[in-house]
């Protein structure tokens, strides 16, 4: 995984719990890297659970929670930093199914040793979509927090029904709803 997940991970800790936590976490953690992320390198996954992990036990938040809060986070950071991607869609429901053909097409530009999930849409309706996920790094908290940014970033509300199809949260189905009014 990339030390820049790594980064902002310890960024949104900072921003909602002080870094005081972001401190007392990478002394009590003793992840294998020191606590040290560069943003292009790359460290094994278990170091964000256990990252996770420790946040969960001192704020007494479940750990699915916060991985959907720093999904959430992530896709904020990357509207801002990459809103070009996300401009040509004036649809969160086409900008879902676009994002393998066009994120992460971009990031293996970059990262060719990037171990990216796969998601695949399919628009229902104009108010419905089903999304897969699937990758070997069990993320689907993180990727639900993703789904609720992306519709957050243009102001719809949605219901998300999610379901399990592996017991280890390497295949998952969203099927994401538009609330209307």
């Amino acid at each position: 995984m990339k030390g820049e997940i790594f980064r902002e991970f310890l960024e949104m800790v900072e921003l909602k719990f002080g870094y005081e936590l972001v401190d007392e976490l990478l002394l009590n953690t003793l992840p294998e890297s020191n606590g040290i992320y560069t943003s292009t390198s790359t460290y094994n996954h278990s170091e964000l659970f256990a990252l996770g992990d420790a946040v969960s036990t001192k704020t007494e938040r479940p750990l699915q929670q916060l991985f959907v809060l720093f999904g959430e986070h992530v896709f904020n950071i990357f509207s801002q930093s990459f809103g070009h991607f996300i401009l040509p869609y004036g649809d969160p429901f086409q900008f879902l199914e676009s994002i393998e053909n066009t994120i992460h097409a971009e990031v293996l530009k970059l990262y060719r040793e990037a171990e990216l999930p796969s998601f695949k849409a399919e628009t229902k309706n104009e108010d419905e979509t089903v999304m897969m996920y699937k990758s070997s790094l069990k993320m689907d908290y993180f990727a639900e927090g993703l789904i609720i940014g992306c519709f957050d970033y243009y102001r719809i509300g949605i219901t998300i029904k999610k379901q399990t199809l592996a017991n280890d949260h390497t295949l998952v189905r969203f099927k994401i709803k538009r609330n209307t009014i």
